[in-house]
């Protein structure tokens, strides 16, 4: 005998019904079965075995050599059984016996073994979770918990049910449909495991229910969308959009054969507008959205909760939700449920923070709690508290909410958005729809298309309401999708943030800083291309009123700051500080005071200018002084006087501008965009470099 009971068994193993053979053998001899996921790395798979003292692995032959190689650091692991034929001249190994599952059901076949029972409150299996984080977590579930899962035989079936078990029997939710349908009487079909071709197998199976993570229907909605895109992009009539709109929707229902009558959708949230397309386009089937836990299982079903439950909400101050929020109340969802986890195998800590001192479970979701009139709790998940960040000026931000939101764009496959406490916006990684992208490539000639998704997502927010520091500042485009095999996807195909950070960790450091960002602006502002010195102030650089105003807008529209236009107009006000102002936004109010403590004393100056004799003259001007000739007023102002004084008066100019520039080239370039220029003023202009601020104007004397 290889194992007693009450030991633990590893099983690592492709969807196959050796699989649930060995599962259903753990079962019946009580010992602790510890499903593993086959992408796992080896330093996962090595922490799991030494964490729970893993005797015998039960694994494919694709497995096998890892489990191998890995041996001589897992001391408790001392047999390996192979689902499938090994190499007659397979080496001998030290401590590691090999053995072939075909010749242990031989010798189990003429061999009688009496059930052993498992007690109530015993361990019966642990299911590690990949986690978001870091290392896998073992959440131990009891025989009492395990067992609720199926509290009598779902004979109720009008037709026999038909499963098609494609996703890993690691995770928790699959096993126990999978275990379920045995128990109904229904039949499985295991799939290829090739994700490339789920929907032919979904078509040759023909299950009467299908459930799937939100990725699948994200990914049939993006080709939804990107097949709609196309074959309207030439029409505007409504009715004809009306139709081919209705076209498709019936031929991407065939996706899910007519004997299927449930689709649920779980293991993350889905997209509203996702949920929609999905109602609308499998009319045949019940549209069901599931959410749960691995510690917790089944919550609730299309937002309501089990009957079975308890629950309470938690505040959570620092995100801006509590339980006084009208009209409904919102918090972290704490639950108690009789198919709990009993805590976390060797990692107290963990257990700790994820449950109570009176035994609930910390979800970690926010949710909105709505009551219903029939007695029922319906709740919303609104957010995520593990995965919110805080940006650098104190606004928090819910990736989870934005993904949603900017996955409704057609060139949008996946996307994943990254915040940093330094930065003052949030950062997307987007993986492009290749077909849409391609097509709008060819049509519009483009060799580059980081500016017109940016414009795609900047609508979206807009007609979402989304703030400013919502909207990506830069976008990093990566056609390589986010897989588990990658390591971007968690085993339950959310996204794996932490290594999504680490992936793209140099791509992300390359977010520009507020100074550029503010250079650009500025640049933008006066219409010039300038080499900017930071301490420069906004005036000198060439800023005149109509350039000031269009920046105060462009830095609320761009950075979301509102910066008052008096506090631009400031003498001392350059890059450098303005960048601070942004980062800092509560040093606006001591910029103001200065600048109305100013304005104060300004006033309270007295002027006592007296004329003693005023020369009579009615001769024109040889010469008139002229500032602010660069600006919008200035502009028609220097147009009337060359209208109205004859040729021989010459018009100085005082023109603020970089070194590297004609002043005159301002002058210029001003009139022309009013429509105001003539060539004949070039020889009646004389333009100064210099600034009203400095002394003697800033001009040689």
């Amino acid at each position: 005998r290889l194992i007693k009971p009450r030991d633990y068994i590893g099983i690592c193993a492709a969807n196959r019904p050796e699989w649930l053979i060995t599962d259903f053998a753990s079962i019946l001899q009580s010992f602790v079965s510890v499903p593993i996921y086959r992408l796992f790395t080896d330093h996962e798979l090595s922490f799991i075995i030494n964490n729970t003292l893993i005797s015998v692995m039960v694994c494919d032959k694709e497995m096998l050599p890892r489990f191998i190689q890995l041996h001589t650091e897992c001391p408790s692991l001392r047999h390996i059984v192979c689902m499938d034929s090994i190499p007659l001249m397979m080496p001998k190994i030290n401590g590691l016996s090999i053995h072939e599952m075909n010749a242990i059901e031989r010798y189990g076949s003429i061999k009688r073994y009496e059930y052993v029972q498992t007690k109530p409150d015993e361990c019966i299996t642990i299911i590690y979770t990949s986690g978001s984080s870091g290392f896998p977590k073992g959440a131990m579930i009891s025989e009492k918990a395990f067992r609720s899962n199926f509290p009598q035989p779902n004979l109720s079936f009008r037709n026999e049910p038909v499963k098609l078990c494609y996703r890993p029997l690691s995770w928790a939710t699959d096993r126990q449909s999978s275990i379920g349908i045995f128990l109904a009487g229904g039949r499985i079909a295991f799939s290829t495991g090739d994700v490339t071709h789920l929907m032919e197998e979904v078509s040759l199976v023909r299950p009467t229910s299908f459930s799937g993570p939100p990725t699948i229907w994200n990914k049939i909605y993006s080709e939804y969308k990107t097949t709609l895109t196309l074959m309207t992009r030439d029409q505007s009539n409504a009715d004809i959009i009306a139709t081919i709109e209705e076209t498709l929707l019936q031929q991407f229902a065939k996706l899910i054969p007519i004997r299927c009558k449930l689709i649920a959708v779980g293991g993350s949230m889905v997209s509203p507008v996702v949920f929609d397309f999905m109602k609308r386009c499998f009319r045949h089937c019940q549209i069901m959205e599931s959410y749960g836990t691995t510690e917790s299982g089944g919550i609730a079903y299309d937002n309501l909760l089990e009957m079975n439950i308890n629950y309470r909400l938690e505040s959570v101050i620092e995100m801006g939700y509590t339980l006084d929020d009208k009209p409904f109340p919102r918090g972290e969802l704490l639950v108690k449920t009789s198919t709990m986890f009993s805590g976390y195998i060797n990692n107290s800590d963990e257990t700790k923070i994820a449950l109570t001192d009176d035994g609930f479970f910390r979800t970690g979701d926010i949710v909105e709690l709505h009551f219903m009139d029939d007695g029922q709790t319906n709740i919303r998940i609104i957010d995520r508290k593990k995965n919110f960040f805080k940006l650098s000026q104190g606004q928090f931000v819910s990736p989870e909410f934005l993904e949603g939101i900017y996955r409704q764009s057609p060139f949008v496959e996946q996307i994943y958005i990254h915040g940093h406490p330094l930065e003052d916006s949030v950062v997307a990684v987007i993986v492009p729809n290749k077909e849409y992208t391609r097509i709008f490539e060819i049509k519009h000639n483009l060799t580059e298309l980081n500016d017109t998704i940016m414009e795609d997502l900047r609508s979206l927010a807009r007609k979402e309401s989304l703030r400013k520091y919502e909207i990506p500042s830069r976008l990093i485009i990566d056609f390589e999708p986010f897989t588990s095999a990658n390591g971007l996807l968690t085993s339950s195909m959310k996204l794996c943030r932490y290594r999504l950070a680490a992936h793209y960790n140099d791509r992300l450091k390359m977010t520009e800083s507020i100074e550029n960002r503010l250079q650009n602006l500025i640049e933008r502002a006066i219409e010039h291309r300038l080499s900017i010195d930071q301490t420069m102030n906004l005036i000198s650089i060439g800023g005149d009123s109509l350039a000031i105003v269009r920046l105060s807008r462009m830095i609320y529209d761009d950075l979301g700051i509102s910066v008052p236009l008096n506090i631009l107009f400031q003498s001392n006000m350059t890059i450098e500080n303005l960048a601070n102002i942004i980062k800092n936004p509560s040093e606006i109010c001591s910029f103001s005071d200065s600048i109305i403590t100013q304005l104060l004393n300004d006033s309270a100056e007295q002027f006592n200018i007296k004329i003693d004799k005023q020369a009579k003259t009615t001769n024109s001007p040889s010469a008139i002084f002229i500032t602010g000739a660069a600006g919008f007023v200035g502009g028609f102002l220097l147009a009337e006087l060359l209208k109205v004084y004859p040729t021989d008066c010459q018009l100085m100019c005082l023109v603020r501008c970089d070194t590297m520039i004609d002043p005159l080239d301002r002058i210029r370039e001003n009139m022309t965009f009013l429509l105001l220029w003539n060539k004949e003023f070039e020889d009646r202009i004389i333009a100064l470099r210099g600034d009203l601020a400095e002394q003697y104007f800033g001009l040689d004397y």
